[in-house]
């Protein structure tokens, strides 16, 4: 059964995953606005996020890697908005693989 999208990071065993800002930007598809997406009630909320302010909320709330669902949803990374609220941030495919416990870097 897949995990609720609520549920935000990886869990490498129990290790939640964090990620500096310049992990994350290196996560990111290149451009100026990076596709989110935000769980609003029942319903998931998508939009363009500039990157600037991605990295600012990331240097300012903390990235975490994020959960199996959302990953397989391209969306492999996670911040907080200054709400407190997880965005999901669209990531490049298997660009998580070398962040994994115990595995080298590509």
């Amino acid at each position: 059964m897949s995990e609720p999208l609520t549920t935000t990071a990886a869990k490498i065993g129990s290790e939640r995953v964090t990620l500096t800002p310049e992990q994350l930007d290196a996560m990111m598809l290149p451009g100026e606005e990076v596709h989110t997406f935000m769980q609003a009630g029942s319903v998931i909320l998508g939009a363009h996020w500039n990157r600037k302010e991605i990295l600012d909320a990331a240097r300012k709330n903390g990235a975490e890697l994020s959960g199996e669902t959302a990953t397989k949803m391209l969306h492999g990374a996670v911040t907080w908005d200054d709400e407190k609220r997880v965005v999901f941030i669209e990531t490049a495919p298997n660009e998580k693989a070398h962040l994994r416990v115990g595995e080298g870097k590509p």
